[in-house]
């Protein structure tokens, strides 16, 4: 039955022309709400199903809309648990247009493969758009060709210093900045910082944050409060271990993740140091084992979701309009207390 109905017995029915019915189908907010409802009636009454497909192929496009996540070799649980908002967010946004999205994860080391795979989905019009997500630089060689095709793309929680635009990014280096001001104003000036040796974009540019606002409050950049881990729980109590064998001590230390200020924090409280009476902890992420630990930590809130919403909405846009270019976004985060930090009398 549905076959024979036509867009002309929909038109016919509301009283429209069938280009309106068309536009309708293809992006209803560009019809007038007059015309809306009375094409909405029509379709219902007639039991009318467009076919979707034909008209994508018509106007040269797929509606489907590529999300690589481009990730370490040995993804680690901790990725995973700060994208996930992210790509939820996504993923719910696309599942209220017309688009679909498809997921590939591939790997930093994999910079070719990643660049042929988005290469042949670009030339076989398979897809209308590439969300890119990583926490790694995301390599140019994948940039200049999807600018050099002027294909609609977007940077994800990433950024490449050298372009200002299709980025959407957490300013990680203000945020440890905003940090080392946070415990200034509690009267602390010996600082610590737990690290990660590695040329992920986000723990580095947080290391120089927070080297800047120690630079930017005359504070001492201590090399032995400094200490490194690899993103997990265990790595942070390991790093408690190393920082607890100085001769002084710091006032309190910011961890480069939830996950090694929490083990940072136990692994202080084991040693005997009580927190945050002698010693304050700071963590980033606002993750669950923020809230898991004794005493709950402070952190930052990172905007994961107002970044994903932000991004794939701009993608949409750039498909809808035949463009590939939109000014970088740069998010801030925000301040979450809880026990993990106390005020001291400052001595300085």
């Amino acid at each position: 039955m549905n076959r024979k109905v036509s867009l002309k017995n929909v038109a016919a029915l509301a009283g429209v022309a069938t280009g309106t019915v068309s536009k309708y189908i293809s992006n209803p907010n560009l019809v007038k709400p007059q015309n809306r409802e009375k094409i909405a009636r029509a379709i219902k009454e007639l039991n009318y199903t467009p076919n979707v497909l034909a008209q994508a192929l018509g106007r040269g496009r797929s509606y489907n809309i590529l999300l690589y996540i481009i990730s370490e070799n040995m993804i680690f649980e901790s990725t995973w648990l700060h994208q996930l908002p992210l790509i939820q967010v996504v993923g719910d946004y696309i599942n209220t247009s017309k688009y679909n999205m498809h997921i590939k994860v591939g790997k930093t080391n994999e910079t070719d493969a990643v660049l042929e795979y988005i290469k042949k989905n670009i030339d076989g019009k398979n897809i209308d758009g590439v969300a890119l997500v990583s926490t790694w630089q995301v390599s140019k060689n994948i940039i200049s060709m999807l600018t050099k095709k002027q294909f609609p793309f977007v940077l994800v929680d990433n950024h490449i210093p050298e372009i200002e635009t299709n980025g959407f990014v957490i300013d990680n280096a203000q945020l440890a900045k905003d940090l080392v001001g946070y415990l200034y104003d509690k009267g602390h000036r010996k600082i610590g910082f737990i690290s990660v040796p590695t040329e992920q974009q986000h723990i580095k540019e947080r290391y120089q944050g927070f080297i800047e606002g120690l630079k930017e409050r005359g504070l001492e950049l201590n090399e032995s409060w400094i200490t490194y881990g690899d993103f997990s729980i265990q790595s942070g109590r390991k790093a408690a271990y190393t920082i607890l064998k100085q001769r002084e001590l710091p006032t309190a230390v910011i961890g480069g993740n939830d996950n090694m200020a929490v083990g940072f924090l136990n692994g202080v409280i084991e040693h005997g140091i009580k927190v945050p009476e002698e010693m304050s902890i700071v963590g980033i992420d606002n993750s669950i084992v923020a809230e898991a630990c004794i005493p709950q930590l402070t952190t930052a809130q990172l905007p994961m979701k107002e970044i994903g919403k932000a991004a794939i909405e701009s993608l949409i846009n750039l498909i809808e309009n035949d463009q590939f270019q939109i000014t970088k976004k740069v998010f801030q985060c925000s301040l979450v207390e809880r026990n993990s930090v106390a005020t001291i009398k400052n001595t300085k």
